[in-house]
C-alpha cells in the first residue's frame, strides 16, 4: 500500500505542474500525459480538488476543459515526497550488496566495515559505512520491516524482494547455453509454449544463433503480442462444459478448416490447449455411423468451431482413459495420426549429446543408446510434421533410419541421409 501511495503522490506532482504550465486541460490531455484511462484521469483531478485546489470548467467546441484557477504557494501534503537522507543512502548500499545474490545473515555483517575504534577500513573489497554497529543492525531491521529485503527461515539468507530496487539476475555464458539447450527440445502443446519459444529466441539472439529460416525469430519480433484462445472459446468451451462431456457423448455442431458444417457424435477423450496455436482442442471418439454402430474413429475440433452442443443419453468411459492419455504421451504436436516408430542417428557431439538428453526427458517412450561416436534415438511419434521441423536445427548431423514412406514424409521438412547399419544393431528392426 505504500509503494502504491508514492505512486499516486508522484502522479499527482505530475498532474500539478502540467496546470501550471497549460491555461487549461482536458481529459483527454490528461489521459495522454499521464498515460492513463478516462476512468483513472477523472479520479486524479478528484484528488486534487480534494486537496484543496479549484478548477474552472470552460467549454470550447463542445469540449471541457479545466483550468486551475486557486491555488496555495504549497504543495500538499498528499503529493510531498520522502526527503533523501543519509540514512535512505546507507540503505542503498545495503541493498545494492544483495543484487548480487541472496547472503547468509551470519556472514552479511562481514561485506561491510563498520566505522568504530577497533575497526579500520583495509581496502579488502569490504564496503565502509560511517556508522556505528547498533545503527548498522538497526537500518538492516528497518529494510526488512520496510518489505525490502526478506530473510529465509530455511537457508537463513537474505534476499533482496524488488519491492524498489528491480532485482538484476547474472547469467553465465554456460547457464545460458544449458538453458538454450533446454528450451530447445520442448513440445508444441505442453503449457507457454509460445512464450518459452519466444524465450528460446531471445538467448539465440544473445549467443548469436540467429536463424532467419525458423520460425522463432518471427515469434520474438512479435514478442509481447496478447493471447486471445480463452477469450475466443470461452463461449464454446462453456458450452460443452455445461454438459456431461466426461460420461456422456456430446453431440456437436461444428465447421471444419474447409467452412462446412458438420454434425459428429462424439465421446470427449481429452480437452487440450496448445500455447502455439493459441487454441483448444476437443480430442475424442467420434461415431461416423451414429452411435449405435461400433465403428470409432478419432477426431480432433478446433473448440472455437463449435456452434452448438449437446450430450445424449449415451454413456462413455473415453474421457482421460489410458487410451487417450497414451495417444497424448505419442503427440509431438496436435495430431491423431497412427503414432510411428522413429529411430534417428546423430552424431556424438557435446551440445547435441546434451539436447537430445533433453528431449528424452520430455518424452515419455524416448530412447537414447549411445554407441562410439553415434546417438541413437527411439521414440514413438504422432505428428511427424513437427517433428522433422525439430530435426532442422541439427542438419546434416541428423540421419532418420526409417521406413521408405516415413522418410519421403519426412524430406520435404528436413534434410535427411540414410545410414544402413548391421543386422544385429537395434536400428536393423526398422529396416
Amino acid at each position: 500500500m505504500k509503494s502504491n501511495n508514492t505512486k499516486i503522490r508522484k502522479t499527482l506532482a505530475l498532474l500539478f505542474d502540467m496546470f501550471q504550465s497549460h491555461n487549461k486541460l482536458s481529459i483527454t490531455d490528461i489521459m495522454k500525459l499521464l498515460r492513463c484511462n478516462r476512468t483513472s484521469a477523472y479520479n486524479y483531478l478528484k484528488r486534487l480538488e480534494n486537496a484543496g485546489y479549484v478548477f474552472k470548467k470552460i467549454q470550447e467546441n463542445n469540449r471541457t476543459f479545466y483550468s486551475l484557477v486557486s491555488t496555495d504557494d504549497q504543495i500538499p501534503e498528499l503529493i510531498s515526497y520522502t526527503p533523501m537522507t543519509a540514512d535512505v543512502l546507507r540503505k542503498f548500499a545495503i541493498i545494492r550488496e544483495l543484487q548480487n545474490g541472496p547472503i547468509k545473515k551470519d556472514t552479511f555483517r562481514n561485506h561491510f566495515t563498520i566505522y568504530k575504534s577497533e575497526e579500520i577500513h583495509d581496502g579488502d573489497g569490504r564496503i565502509p559505512l560511517d556508522i556505528k554497529i547498533t545503527q548498522y543492525y538497526n537500518l538492516l531491521n528497518d529494510l526488512l520491516n520496510e518489505g525490502e529485503i526478506v530473510l529465509n527461515a530455511a537457508d537463513q539468507k537474505y534476499y533482496l524482494t524488488g519491492k524498489s530496487i528491480p532485482l538484476q539476475i547474472r547469467l553465465h555464458e554456460d547457464n545460458l547455453i544449458n538453458l538454450q539447450i533446454k528450451l530447445s527440445t520442448i513440445n508444441a502443446g505442453i503449457p507457454y509454449y509460445e512464450q518459452l519459444q519466444e524465450l528460446y529466441s531471445k538467448i539465440n539472439i544473445l549467443l548469436g544463433n540467429l536463424d532467419h529460416d525458423t520460425p522463432n525469430v518471427q515469434n520474438y519480433l512479435i514478442y509481447g503480442k496478447k493471447m486471445n484462445g480463452l477469450s475466443a472459446s470461452s463461449v464454446q468451451l462453456n458450452k460443452i462444459t455445461d454438459c456431461d462431456y466426461k460420461n456422456k457423448i456430446l453431440c456437436i455442431t461444428y465447421f471444419n478448416s474447409h467452412n462446412d458444417t458438420l454434425t459428429s457424435y462424439i465421446a470427449t477423450g481429452m480437452i487440450i490447449y496448445s500455447v502455439e496455436k493459441d487454441k483448444f482442442y476437443l480430442l475424442g471418439a467420434e461415431y461416423p455411423d451414429g452411435i449405435v454402430s461400433s465403428n470409432q474413429r478419432h477426431t480432433i475440433i478446433d473448440i472455437a468451431n463449435i456452434t452448438h452442443v449437446y450430450n445424449i443419453d449415451a454413456v462413455h468411459t473415453c474421457y482421460h482413459s489410458a487410451y487417450f492419455q497414451t495417444m497424448f504421451d505419442d503427440m509431438f504436436s496436435i495430431s491423431v495420426e497412427p503414432p510411428t516408430k522413429v529411430i534417428v542417428a546423430f552424431e556424438r557431439a557435446a551440445n547435441i549429446e546434451r539436447k537430445i538428453k533433453y528431449l528424452q526427458m520430455q518424452r515419455k517412450n524416448a530412447r537414447v543408446q549411445i554407441q562410439d561416436d553415434t546417438i541413437l534415438y527411439t521414440d514413438k511419434i504422432s505428428g511427424l510434421a513437427d517433428f522433422a521441423q525439430y530435426l532442422r536445427q541439427f542438419g546434416r548431423s541428423a540421419h532418420v533410419i526409417t521406413p521408405l514412406s516415413l522418410r519421403e514424409r519426412m524430406q520435404k521438412s528436413v534434410e535427411l541421409s540414410l545410414t544402413r547399419y548391421k543386422e544385429d544393431s537395434e536400428c536393423s528392426k526398422l529396416l
